[in-house]
Formats: structure tokens, C-alpha cells, sequence
């Protein structure tokens, strides 16, 4: 973790604890966000622009801890919208304790989180909610 900025080495810890503290196995960046500001400042009243960009910097960290170390995994919504463009935030993370350059966080993450680890069908995208069909 040493090539990460201070703020993004502070922000992987804050990400990892909110994750280990949720009883969902993965994440949007969105959610994760909204959980840290509820928890950590007096909460937050719909999107601004510096909520974006929040937003943003979680799943830039999280992508960039992932391709580095592999201590997040990615599932990718396959959803499209009319442009077949990805829906923004759409991705859903996980944490991968065994790939975290931290051990002893790893070690007391594995003892709070729900479940031992993501189940390799739950690392797929899978769409829950259908367009109607037409008449």
C-alpha cells in the first residue's frame, strides 16, 4: 500500500471498515459512501456535485487497490442504459482479506466480517429487476 497517497491509504481503511461492519457481501461505491457519511459526519441530503465526486474517488480507490494488491474484487453491472453506456456507480465491490497488504487489519477484518468470504457465484452480476414487457 506504500505507492498509495496518504488520503487514498486513509480512505482504503475507512472503505475496509465499512465493508467488514455491513452485513452485505458487496458494495456499490454509492452505498459505501452514504454509510461512511452517516457514520462519520451529520449525513448528507441528495447528490452534489461533492457527493460525485466521493463517490468517484471510492471506486477510483477501490479499482486502483484492486489491480494493485487484489484486495477488492469488481462485479460489473451488465445493465446498459439507451445509449448502452453502463449505468454510473453500478458496480458492486467486495473485500478480499487475503490479498490485503495489511495482515494484522486482514486478520481482525476476517474476525468481524459476516460469512467467510464471497461465494463465487455471488462474484457474478446478476439482474434482479426486469423492463416490462409491452402490450
Amino acid at each position: 500500500l506504500s505507492s498509495l497517497s496518504p488520503l487514498d491509504l486513509e480512505l482504503v481503511g475507512i472503505i475496509v471498515e465499512t465493508m467488514s461492519l455491513s452485513r452485505s457481501s458487496s458494495h456499490l461505491a454509492l452505498s459505501l459512501y452514504k454509510t461512511v457519511c452517516e457514520t462519520r459526519s451529520s449525513g448528507t441530503a441528495g447528490m452534489s456535485e461533492t457527493d460525485i465526486m466521493w463517490v468517484s474517488e471510492f471506486e477510483r480507490v477501490m479499482t486502483e487497490s484492486a489491480a494493485r494488491y487484489g484486495m477488492f474484487g469488481m462485479v460489473e453491472s451488465s445493465f446498459r442504459n439507451s445509449r448502452n453506456l453502463p449505468l454510473p456507480f453500478s458496480s458492486r465491490f467486495f473485500y478480499v482479506p487475503d490479498c490485503d497488504p495489511d495482515v494484522e487489519r486482514a486478520q481482525l477484518i476476517r474476525l468481524t466480517m459476516p460469512g467467510s468470504g464471497k461465494r463465487s457465484e455471488t462474484k457474478k452480476y446478476k439482474q434482479y429487476y426486469w423492463k416490462p414487457v409491452g402490450k
